[in-house]
């Protein structure tokens, strides 16, 4: 059994992405016995192995724990803002980087981020996800359509709502927002449009049940984000079999396939609001959306992000009790 430390920065007191991910961390490698700790930060505790997310952020935990566990492994978790932001030119990140054992990305396209050693040490793990139990098997009339995070500029949160806007008069689309504001001033703009756009609605942070409700009573989800490491919201949209709409960005065409249609130019307001308006009127290219979502689901199976992890620990020479050979008997 291994004493495994993960550490979570937490953002403005907020449940995020790496909260998420921690506890789901926390539920795969404890299936395999071993004692699994969360944490915001690295205070002292003795641990087999580090996991760490965020290279910035994290950096303070990892090199606290290099410094006082040096022959102990490190296992650094790299985000969208570590991988899309200024990481190769920060020095705190790099130092992070350099001092990890290895480097876990979220979709393969991530790898090209890395330099040659980086990439050398980073081994891709997808994101799993296990519904709730009992969701509506069939999305209700009209075409809801879901956007899920929380409210940050790098996300473009509200131009899925603007793009409702465009669409003809005799348009189904409803869109339906979820996840908090992390600054007044994109409170108060989803408040404005709540209250003017007949076609949205934001309803702020909900349950994580509340937001599989959601996406279960959806025909489409969509991500208009300027960079992305892997988005947990493509994840459960794939766990459902949602068809998604995406900005064209790495993070999210490295999960769905370079060549996926269903994209649109950042920004480009007329561009989704044509895209979201092709999916309603479309049925080809609808199939389409769901068989390729649909083909794609067995990357967020949780045996498939428990391989991932168990390979990495076997790597680092720390093997999983549950997995070990079976001594013969009689």
């Amino acid at each position: 059994m291994a004493r495994i430390l993960v550490v979570t920065p937490d953002a403005q007191g907020v449940r995020t992405g790496n909260t998420v991910t921690g506890e789901r961390i926390d539920q795969l490698l404890s299936g395999l016995d071993h004692r699994v700790e969360v944490t915001s930060q690295y205070t002292g505790q003795i641990a087999d192995v580090l996991i760490v997310m965020h290279a910035k952020r994290g950096a303070a935990s990892l090199q606290a724990f290099r410094q006082d566990q040096p022959d102990r492994p490190i296992i650094l978790m790299l985000t969208g803002t570590d991988l899309y932001g200024d990481m190769q030119e920060d020095c705190v990140s790099l130092a992070a980087l350099c001092a990890a054992t290895r480097l876990v990305v979220l979709q393969p396209a991530a790898l090209a981020m890395l330099d040659p050693e980086q990439r050398s040490r980073a081994r891709v793990v997808h994101q799993s996800v296990v519904p709730p139990s009992g969701l509506a098997s069939e999305p209700g009339p009209g075409l809801q359509v879901c956007v899920v995070g929380h409210l940050r500029s790098v996300k473009d949160p509200l131009r899925m709502a603007e793009a409702a806007r465009l669409l003809p008069p005799e348009s189904e689309v409803r869109v339906v927002q979820l996840g908090a504001a992390l600054c007044p001033e994109l409170e108060a703009a989803a408040r404005e449009e709540d209250a003017g756009n007949p076609r949205y609605t934001w309803r702020g942070e909900v349950s994580s049940d509340e937001v599989f409700e959601v996406m279960a009573a959806s025909r489409l989800h969509v991500l208009t984000s300027e960079s992305e490491g892997g988005p947990s919201a493509i994840c459960e949209a794939l766990a459902l079999g949602l068809p998604t709409v995406t900005s064209r960005i790495d993070g999210a065409l490295g999960m769905l396939g370079m060549d996926y249609p269903g994209t649109f130019p950042f920004g480009d307001t007329k561009a989704l609001a044509a895209m979201v308006g092709r999916f309603e009127l479309d049925a080809s290219f609808r199939d389409d959306l769901v068989r390729r979502t649909d083909g794609l689901r067995s990357l967020v199976d949780p045996a498939t992000e428990l391989a991932a992890w168990q390979v990495i620990l076997d790597e680092l020479g720390i093997p999983s009790p549950s997995l070990a050979p079976t001594a013969p008997t009689g």
